[in-house]
């Protein structure tokens, strides 16, 4: 049999015995059991699976109701108990269930059941094995149920029952973020809430109004709340807004990663206005290339914007890149051999790289050359171009003490472009400013900047549960199945059953011996 490591599912591999059936003594195994704790055990197979009949040897049973000990045996019943403990074959546990009676009070109870909770009729171990699986955010309730012969909702019974997710304790260092995982018409987006150095997720909200994380916050004391000292988040102004009124010792730090997202949008609606353009103006004098004269005079122009087109259309992958950048598919493939064989360790754009044969623009380029073509098709992409630089210098080169100073200079050469979005974004930088030299700051217990980045993965598996849940219905129970599968150190709640069964002297030194052997 398998043995159990933590968040590992449990499976045993069948072992006949004797004519090809399964030993007694493999059963006991499988079920924690010793032969003095069974007083009757078969096994046979059937067509939709195996099956274990079994009755407990009989022991004396404190009263639940007035804890007298007693052995009168009031009857039996059979209870079946589904059990996942074979690969793909169905384990069935027809357990005779005893029932005592007591002397004292005259009351009946079931006695100790070691397979199954309570009334339950699915053992102990499957639902050890649906809670592991359902740490895969991955796998739908669908896909549990059918790997251990039970319901989807019986799947869905055991993880609300086993599974209650307590928000964690506000660290120092908060990151904050949005999640297209909710359809409903109160919000779309989920609010997720990290931990930027444990990277646990301390909570998912259902929504991300100012009103509803005013009122999730301000529930959580004071005291707690004065402990943050940063809040990182993307340029939604609510999470600004609720770091000043929930937070009084914490700032409000601005994403690296979205400030030049928005400068990226820029530069891609340049790019894609630049593209129609051209493709409006070729589409306008093809009509007048079936002419003679048109021909003669008009196909240079034609040609002109038509090759615009190419580049914008086909190579606009180039533009954005940083000198230092090399391909990922070149790190993936195995160094060529040849003359072009000291290219897979160049950058992209580095002019020394071999030209080849471009058959659409007729002549010998390498991406250095293709990528100032580029930028030619229109000065603002150039202009863009470079601004895309100098922002990246500035969030790369520059310490916290030189970032407000660095933040001015850039703000100013923003204001003076003749691209009117250029200048548009200029703005955008100073009504963010103390955010973004805020994110400037060393965390201590990770020696780097603040970021949402570490949030953006984490992102990932919480839209992984939401694909496997076909759509989220019950927020709670997705909330808990996403910090289930986040967080590894979330607990499972087992409710504790007390032992009733009483064991005699000789019972436990014929344990004792067994154990000593």
């Amino acid at each position: 049999m398998k043995k159990s490591n933590d968040n590992e599912i449990v499976f045993a591999d069948i072992i006949p015995g004797e004519n090809g059936l399964i030993d007694g003594d493999f059963i006991l195994q499988l079920f924690n059991l010793h032969k003095e704790d069974v007083e009757d055990l078969s096994c046979i197979h059937q067509a939709d699976g195996i099956y274990v009949f079994i009755t407990l040897a009989a022991r004396k049973h404190e009263c639940p109701y007035c804890t007298t000990p007693t052995k009168k045996i009031k009857g039996y019943h059979t209870k079946k108990i589904t059990h996942s403990i074979f690969h793909n074959i169905n384990c069935y546990i027809e357990y005779h269930v005893r029932r005592y009676e007591c002397t004292a009070c005259g009351k009946t109870f079931n006695e100790d059941n070691p397979f199954s909770e309570g009334h339950s009729t699915i053992s102990v171990l499957t639902v050890y094995n649906v809670l592991t699986a359902l740490r895969n955010p991955k796998l739908s309730y669908e896909d549990v149920a059918k790997t251990f012969n039970i319901s989807a909702s019986s799947v869905m019974i055991i993880f609300d029952r086993h599974v209650q997710i307590p928000r964690k304790p506000l660290p120092k260092y908060i990151l904050i973020d949005e999640v297209h995982a909710v359809d409903s018409r109160d919000s779309k987006y989920a609010c997720v809430i990290m931990d930027f150095v444990t990277q646990d997720i301390i909570d998912i909200l259902p929504t991300r109004r100012k009103e509803d994380l005013v009122r999730y916050f301000t529930l959580i004391p004071r005291e707690e709340r004065e402990k943050v000292e940063i809040i990182c988040s993307d340029c939604w102004k609510t999470y600004r807004e609720i770091t000043r009124i929930c937070f009084p010792n914490a700032i409000h730090a601005c994403d690296e990663f979205h400030i030049i997202q928005i400068f990226t949008e820029i530069y891609k609606g340049l790019r894609v206005d630049t593209m129609k353009a051209a493709k409006n103006k070729r589409d306008k004098l093809e009509k007048y290339l079936t002419t003679p004269n048109g021909r003669k005079y008009l196909n240079h122009e034609w040609n002109k914007y038509d090759i615009q087109h190419y580049l914008l259309s086909k190579w606009n992958w180039l533009l954005m890149k940083s000198d230092e950048y090399k391909s990922k598919d070149n790190k993936k493939k195995k160094k060529k051999k040849g003359k072009h064989a000291d290219d897979e360790e160049l950058p992209i754009l580095d002019p020394n790289r071999a030209k080849k044969m471009n058959k659409k623009l007729g002549r010998y380029l390498n991406f250095y050359d293709i990528h100032n073509l580029l930028i030619e098709t229109n000065p603002d992409l150039a202009e863009a171009e470079n601004f895309y630089d100098k922002l990246r210098a500035f969030y790369h080169t520059i310490s916290y003490n030189e970032a407000r100073e660095a933040l001015n200079s850039l703000i100013g050469d923003l204001r003076m472009s003749n691209v009117p979005e250029i200048c548009g974004y200029a703005s955008t930088l100073s009504e963010w400013k103390k955010s973004i030299v805020n994110s400037f700051i060393i965390i201590d217990d990770t020696g780097t900047h603040i970021s949402t980045g570490k949030i953006e993965s984490r992102n990932k598996i919480i839209k992984d549960v939401k694909r496997a849940s076909n759509g989220v219905r019950n927020f709670q129970r997705f909330r808990n199945r996403c910090l289930f599968a986040i967080n590894t150190d979330t607990p499972i709640y087992m409710p504790y059953t007390p032992k009733r069964r009483i064991d005699d002297d000789n019972d436990r030194s014929n344990k004792s011996k067994k154990t000593s052997k």
